[in-house]
């Protein structure tokens, strides 16, 4: 049996149950809810970290609390998220602005933007080269959150966001752990449909009054044929630049074939490299349940061609 260990701002919790955490490996922040008879006092906000076997899983902050009808029968349930999740919720200071001057990379400003949380950037190997380079000046609105102007400046790149259990903001371009031993059984039946998959993603930009198009952006499958087409006219309102589209429809064509598989006493790594049905895939998203001295572990598993650039 796992030994799970909680502390609320330094003290160690001694009665909790129900404990789940949820994180992706492309999310900025990951989710973790634990329920308990103590009532804490001034719980907002108040620091949590959580380890499993002495290993650190996550770390972060109390953001809600659900108080059941009886307090004296049901527990309450406190909902956390990693630190990085501020990014989602909040604005900048007016100070912080201009976000960008023409002499600034990338680094520096996402190191400036995170510095008003007390976060931590940390620049990953295979995107050292794509951070100190020049950028592209956009449009920074007041009321934009700190997440959607990082986002929008690392998009130009193909540059993956994530985050690590330590809350440290994570700037990526290749997104593959190390090779894990996960106990994979093939008991469960599997459905794979590759009618959404093409040799060609093209995206064009939108029309103009003459209603002719341009073409902007490709992605390509190498072992998909090649007369296998699709192409998309970006429209008003579609988020993301045509980039990131093209890069969104080849995604969604191997979302489609995800697999989804739960062991019992196991907990998995996002990123983490297993071989299932004789393809190379990797945990794309990670759900775990500790409950009365029991856990779970539901891992999605996506091909790894989906982060291949």
């Amino acid at each position: 049996m796992s030994d799970i260990e909680i502390k609320v701002n330094g003290q160690k919790l001694k009665f909790f149950d129900n404990v789940t955490l949820s994180t992706s490996i492309d999310a900025i922040a990951s989710t973790f809810a634990f329920s308990s008879f103590y009532d804490l006092p001034e719980y907002e906000f108040s620091k949590i970290e959580v380890k499993r076997n002495r290993i650190l899983i996550f770390s972060g902050v109390v953001i809600g609390k659900d108080v059941p009808n009886n307090v004296q029968l049901q527990p309450f349930t406190y909902r956390c998220y990693t630190k990085t999740g501020i990014l989602e919720d909040c604005t900048l200071p007016q100070a912080a602005y201009p976000i960008q001057t023409a002499n600034k990379t990338l680094k520096e400003i996402v190191n400036s933007i995170c510095s008003n949380f007390n976060i931590t950037v940390k620049i990953d190997p295979s995107a050292a080269g794509d951070v100190t380079g020049t950028y592209k000046i956009q449009n920074q609105e007041p009321d934009q959150k700190a997440k959607d102007i990082i986002n929008s400046l690392c998009s130009q790149k193909n540059l993956v966001l994530s985050h690590n259990n330590k809350g440290d903001l994570i700037i990526t371009k290749k997104v593959l752990g190390k090779q894990a031993r996960i106990p994979l059984t093939l008991g469960a039946n599997r459905t794979y449909n590759y009618r959404g998959f093409y040799g060609k993603y093209l995206v064009l930009g939108q029309q103009s009054i003459l209603g002719d198009t341009e073409r902007v952006a490709e992605e390509t499958f190498n072992n998909i044929p090649s007369e296998r087409n699709i192409t998309k006219i970006q429209r008003d309102g579609d988020s993301g630049n045509t980039s990131n589209q093209a890069l969104a429809m080849k995604y969604d064509s191997y979302k489609g074939n995800q697999q989804s598989i739960q062991f019992n006493d196991y907990f998995a790594n996002v990123g983490d490299l297993v071989v299932f049905d004789r393809v190379k895939m990797i945990v794309n998203s990670m759900n775990y349940n500790y409950r009365a001295g029991s856990e779970t572990c539901t891992i999605n598993l996506l091909n790894t061609k989906i982060y291949e650039r």
